[in-house]
């Protein structure tokens, strides 16, 4: 079942003020806050970074961020990443397709060698490290798009 976030009846989102960094911060704390106590989704797990193997978007590294820097200064773009795991505790109720969470059930690291949910979970058979992934950046105001790497595990 899809389910979708309803802001209350009779509530308004509200813009902040002209240039207020901090009111900006607040209201989105708030509306983060709001989010999960009406529907029980957690913004760092079920809405942000989709996990995995994917091209563009958001990294979901597995340390902290360390964004390369081209020689022009700027910072590089994500480009692709290779992940071990297309998903990890935490955050298989948003980023599992729905025609594999049927065989999800049971799911744990507990769980016997064959258990379905291990084919969902690392589809390629890879190991990065002990689980991490392995991401590339371009810059894309450089014309000779130059590009780097970064490699993260747990």
């Amino acid at each position: 079942m899809r389910r979708r976030y309803r802001r209350p009846s009779g509530s308004r989102p509200t813009a902040p003020a002209q240039g207020s960094t901090e009111a900006l911060r607040t209201q989105v704390r708030d509306d983060i806050a709001t989010v999960e106590r009406e529907t029980g989704w957690r913004y760092d797990t079920d809405l942000s970074v989709a996990s995995g193997t994917k091209v563009g978007g958001y990294p979901g590294w597995t340390q902290v961020p360390d964004w390369p820097v081209c020689g022009c200064g700027a910072r590089l773009e994500h480009l692709l990443t290779v992940a071990t795991w297309e998903f990890s505790r935490g955050d298989e109720k948003r980023w599992i397709p729905l025609e594999d969470r049927a065989a999800m059930a049971g799911w744990g690291f507990a769980a016997p060698d064959d258990h379905p949910w291990r084919r969902i979970q690392n589809p390629a058979g890879l190991t990065l490290g002990d689980a991490g992934g392995i991401y590339l950046f371009v810059c894309s105001a450089c014309p000779e798009r130059p590009f780097d790497h970064r490699f993260d595990c747990s």
